[in-house]
């Protein structure tokens, strides 16, 4: 999207890896409060794709060297020399989340703090979006 590969990193893992593992990390803590144990796979994913996004961010301007991928799935992915169809993997995952939390209600379960996250997560996430796309039919018009 930007001219710098770096500046496009950065935009990804924090409007994109961030608000995803902000879904991950609360949605883990409800399902925990509400359901049991399954929520603390969803904690610890979220937290090691918040870990994954922050170092890429701080690779995109050298601190340090060597492959970092967005997320674990994607991580995973390398494995199997399928990184970016992972990285999709995770992108529907993160956003089924956030529908299952829309339509089961699970959204109202939120505390005060989880709520303002989550509701930064989602706010950072769509205008992220439309910014992209903006800038895309700016900078890509014929």
């Amino acid at each position: 999207m930007f001219r710098s590969k770096k500046y496009n990193i950065v935009f990804l893992a924090l409007t994109l890896g961030v608000p995803f593992s902000i879904f991950k990390i609360i949605g883990g803590r409800v399902i925990v409060r509400e359901f049991g144990i399954f929520g603390y796979f969803l904690i610890c994913v979220g937290i090691i794709d918040l870990l994954l996004n922050l170092c890429r961010s701080f690779q995109a301007y050298g601190i340090f060297s060597g492959k970092v991928s967005y997320c674990f799935f994607s991580t995973i992915g390398n494995i199997f020399s399928k990184e970016e169809f992972f990285l999709g993997i995770d992108t529907l995952f993160s956003f089924f989340i956030v529908v299952i939390f829309l339509w089961s209600n699970l959204i109202t379960k939120l505390t005060s703090t989880e709520n303002f996250f989550w509701v930064s997560a989602v706010t950072v996430n769509v205008l992220a979006v439309g910014f992209t796309q903006l800038w895309c039919a700016y900078h890509l018009r014929d």
